[in-house]
């Protein structure tokens, strides 16, 4: 019986592995040819632990199969590396000098109370200034006309970042939602990159640090817009025909987006350090685009999954990526207060000798 069971298995593992080799493919195939493997992305944290559990399997059997396994993790190894640090970074990479740069999907600083904190929209904004960072940029930026958060009112909050770029994409009542960037640094020129058939867009601005002249890009790629408490409650064929369309469209117009952004980067005289919500995951087209010539903060000193996004445990979707100008050190994600992305935070510096992959 133990022969059939492991021939079993063997062949179970096989068929698991199918959509683990998908799910890699998934960053090098536009959405636009194959939306489908886009999916298998998703979900990769999850087919690399069937992986590893397959291994642990077969090694404790002691059969020759553990191979299998060892060979696939063996020769995926950047896509691991992009999803998962399996060890904290030594603590004397962390420098105190430097950038301090946060990114922060806010939500709209929950003026709506999805989260039912109450006072999340304070929450927030004590957290960034529990922070200091240099250089903020929040995507779903939200300011009142009158109201409880002003531009005046924020701005006060936030003193220590006294020069801003903000760019609106919605008006409503009273209110102005968009893309925005606060710094310490003079800002010496700004610019925006509206995407076609969208609200979504992203922001750029060029600081005077020391001397230097650095190019910030703020981005936020197309969302799912998918509400759960409206569509994945009572799902009929209807329901499911309309998120199939939405997630195929969110990725093909993601994909769009990247290329537009990864134009745009090549463009820039000065060094660049990306910053946003890309509403995707790190084995991803459209991260995969952008990432070129760029190195991962994360990669550098993050640990764990270090996921930004509250609904799903493994989901990292919040980026910081600076060009190889840089050193980066100090990675950290916050707490949920009131957002359903997590800020993150890394500190940058200039590079003594900056890697020949460098753009600049």
């Amino acid at each position: 019986m133990r022969r059939p069971r492991l021939r079993i298995a063997g062949f179970i593992y096989i068929l698991l592995t199918i959509p683990y080799l998908l799910a890699v493919m998934a960053q090098w195939v536009s959405p636009g040819i194959m939306w489908l493997l886009a999916l298998f992305g998703l979900v990769f944290p999850v087919l690399l632990a069937i992986q590893v559990l397959y291994g642990l399997y077969f090694l404790y059997k002691l059969r020759w199969l553990v191979i299998l396994p060892v060979l696939v993790i063996g020769l995926t190894t950047k896509p691991i590396i992009n999803s998962i640090q399996w060890f904290s970074k030594p603590k004397n990479q962390v420098v105190s000098e430097g950038i301090e740069i946060m990114t922060y999907n806010v939500r709209l600083l929950d003026f709506f109370g999805w989260s039912k904190i109450p006072d999340s929209g304070e929450h927030m904004l004590q957290a960034i200034r529990n922070e200091q960072p240099d250089v903020l940029c929040m995507q779903e930026f939200m300011v009142q006309t009158e109201g409880r958060y002003t531009l005046d009112k924020i701005r006060s909050d936030l003193d220590f970042l006294p020069e801003y770029h903000i760019v609106y994409n919605y008006h409503s009542y009273k209110r102005n939602h968009g893309m925005a960037i606060f710094t310490r640094y003079p800002i010496l020129s700004s610019g925006e990159v509206r995407f076609n058939n969208s609200t979504n867009l992203f922001i750029f601005s060029d600081l005077l640090i020391d001397g230097d002249t650095i190019r910030i890009y703020n981005v936020h790629l197309q969302s799912f817009h998918v509400e759960a408490e409206e569509e994945l409650q009572g799902l009929d064929n209807q329901k499911v025909r309309r998120l199939i369309a939405k997630t195929r469209m969110a990725y093909k117009m993601r994909a769009e987006q990247a290329r537009i952004l990864s134009a745009h980067l090549q463009t820039s005289p000065y060094p660049v350090v990306i910053c946003g919500d890309f509403n995707d995951t790190p084995v991803s087209y459209a991260t995969h685009l952008i990432r070129k010539n760029l190195h991962d903060s994360f990669i550098d000193s993050g640990k764990g999954f270090s996921s930004t996004y509250q609904y799903i445990p493994w989901l990292r979707i919040d980026y910081i990526l600076p060009d190889y100008s840089f050193v980066s050190s100090g990675y950290r994600t916050g707490s949920l207060n009131g957002s359903d992305h997590r800020p993150v935070m890394v500190n940058i510096k200039k590079a003594i000798s900056p890697d020949p992959h460098s753009l600049r």
